[in-house]
């Protein structure tokens, strides 16, 4: 079986608010933060670990890798570009508003 990777055509709609604020958290970001760990995503935006790998398994971040239902590792330690940094900001800021 192949594995299954999450597109940006996967993901949910977000409310125009809810976009522009994670967009101007996003561009606050130092411009040499190019790759972000668990760790660097908790201190910028204050979301745990726990948290960041329930919406990646949820599959609300682009280019994550599934292989039988399972999140596929992409090396020893996950970064996030700032495209997925962002779908995870909505996807953790849709979950607080409902």
């Amino acid at each position: 079986e192949k594995a299954r990777l999450v597109t940006l055509d996967h993901m949910p709609t977000y409310p125009g608010d809810a976009v522009d604020m994670v967009d101007n958290a996003i561009a606050k970001l130092p411009a040499e933060l190019i790759w972000l760990t668990y760790r660097d995503v908790e201190r910028h935006f204050g979301i745990s670990r726990s948290t960041t790998a329930r919406r990646l398994k949820d599959g609300l971040v682009p280019g994550i890798r599934f292989l039988h239902g399972r999140m596929l590792d992409d090396g020893p330690v996950r970064r996030l570009d700032r495209t997925q940094v962002r779908w995870l900001l909505l996807a953790v800021r849709a979950q607080r508003t409902h």
